[in-house]
């Protein structure tokens, strides 16, 4: 028991973070989904862009004008949701002389999914673009996100962010790393028509599409994969660029991970293990099972694997070898923790890495127990 239960755990780590990234690379060479159609299902496609917004005073005007000036091809609105704000988001907003702009003013703070559900029913376009109060879109980020609406199987085309502040502390570099490894993930699940997830910030989605989603959950995840099991694919659009800050603090980073892990893990479980996924979009259920669940599984499998380890080391060099692996990894991760302000020197990385990859699962670990007893939070105020 002790062998199987410690090869499962080391198996499923590999199949995680090297296995099945590694194959979706190599299929996506091999084959690959055309994305366009030339048919255009839109006579004239009305553009919903909605904003939930909570005490962002300091940035709704930029957005506004942000969202104004990067759409001239399509009839558009600008929905702004507040949800609960004590500010003057919801006065400044009702300022903007721009007829197309609309506020909704929510007295209670109910958290993103209950306004994203809420502005959606208001909406009158026929693509919704979900995006958030700080994010900046680059100049072609419609018409690059639009084109995949002619192909009338897009159910949602998702954007890639940049932070801006990536290189300004070891959080922002290690994120913009961790960002590329699944950059190149959903590019591959999207040419592949695997994909089952987007990004919240730049998220543009058929409005026949969305369902409404529980308050505990987010767009990016829940809406998407609802989305998948009405026999639509998710589309990754790289070229699509939102500009986006990324908390810059151990301690803002940590939260923010623990928040997402949270409210992802078990409403990702609910939504796979239904007959639409499981049984008519297996492909899709597999792949969403090792890019996410799995993710957030890793640090069980980590300390199972290291716990049964250590009562395999009598039984032959390789489990020797890979428990000292294991220890030498930590300490590295130790080393980087203690040493996260200090060391600047050229192999910085062989201790950073190792520090943020233990973070993140850390993190996790205590966001998968916080959905397992029931302790997702909702709303939650925006840390930088």
């Amino acid at each position: 028991m002790i062998y199987s239960f410690f090869w499962f755990n080391i198996i499923c780590i590999l199949i995680c973070w090297i296995i099945y990234p590694v194959c979706l690379f190599l299929f996506s060479r091999l084959k690959k989904r055309s994305l366009f159609s030339n048919i255009n299902f839109f006579e004239e496609p009305f553009i919903s862009f909605i904003v939930a917004a909570h005490n962002e005073e300091e940035n709704i005007i930029k957005r506004i004008e942000n969202l104004i000036e990067v759409t001239d091809l399509y009839p558009f609105e600008i929905i702004i949701g507040s949800d609960g704000s004590t500010d003057k988001t919801v006065e400044i907003a009702k300022k903007c002389n721009h007829p197309e702009v609309r506020v909704l003013d929510f007295k209670k703070n109910r958290g993103r999914a209950m306004v994203h559900n809420d502005c959606s029913e208001f909406a009158k376009g026929d693509i919704l673009i979900f995006t958030d109060a700080e994010t900046v879109f680059c100049s072609d980020f419609i018409k690059l996100i639009m084109r995949h609406f002619t192909n009338a199987k897009t159910g949602a085309v998702a954007g890639r962010i940049h932070y801006l502040n990536e290189n300004e502390s070891d959080i922002g570099r290690s994120a913009g790393i961790y960002w590329r490894y699944e950059e190149l993930i959903r590019t591959c699940e999207s040419n592949l028509g695997l994909l089952g997830f987007g990004t919240g910030a730049a998220l543009a989605m058929r409005k026949d599409a969305y369902v409404n989603i529980m308050p505990n959950e987010d767009i990016d995840y829940a809406a998407t994969l609802l989305a998948v099991a009405k026999g639509y694919y998710i589309i990754y659009e790289p070229k699509a660029i939102a500009y986006d800050y990324i908390s810059e603090s151990f301690e803002s980073a940590f939260k923010t991970r623990i928040r997402q892990t949270s409210r992802c893990f078990k409403s990702v479980l609910k939504r796979l293990f239904t007959k639409e996924l499981c049984l008519k979009r297996f492909d899709l259920f597999f792949a969403a099972l090792f890019h996410k669940t799995f993710r957030h599984l890793t640090p069980f499998f980590m300390i199972f694997a290291f716990v049964s380890n250590v009562f395999l080391l009598g039984q032959h060099m390789l489990y020797i070898t890979v428990f000292f692996t294991q220890l030498l990894f930590y300490l590295l991760a130790f080393t980087g923790y203690i040493s996260r302000e200090t060391y600047k020197g050229r192999f910085k990385v062989i201790f950073s890495f190792p520090y943020q990859f233990v973070l993140y699962n850390i993190s996790r670990f205590i966001g998968v127990l916080k959905a397992v007893f029931g302790k997702e939070q909702a709303s939650y105020t925006t840390i930088r």
